[in-house]
């Protein structure tokens, strides 16, 4: 079964500003959003679920489909448009 895995971190700005958060995702594009953000991390756990399994309904997969088109559309590169949808997603 799918596991996805959810982030908290605490990490310092070069300018010394705490920053808190939370990323859902694989642990590469994790330190890849962290390296982008120049963060030096101070604190982060890592915390796995199990994907419960379902089927997905017909409206929310044409909604997904749809919502991905217009975000790709607007210039917006694959990877962030998805990741982005993945965290908006309410289920």
């Amino acid at each position: 079964m799918a596991e996805i895995v959810e982030y908290s971190y605490e990490g310092l700005t070069p300018e010394g500003q705490l920053i808190k958060g939370r990323f859902k995702g694989e642990k590469a594009v994790f330190l890849s959003e962290i390296k982008q953000k120049n963060l030096t991390l101070i604190k982060v756990k890592e915390k796995r679920r199990r994907l419960k399994k379902g089927k997905i309904s017909w409206r929310d997969f044409h909604n997904g489909i749809e919502q991905l088109y217009y975000l790709l559309r607007s210039g917006m590169k694959i990877d962030r448009a998805v990741s982005l949808l993945s965290k908006t997603a309410h289920k």
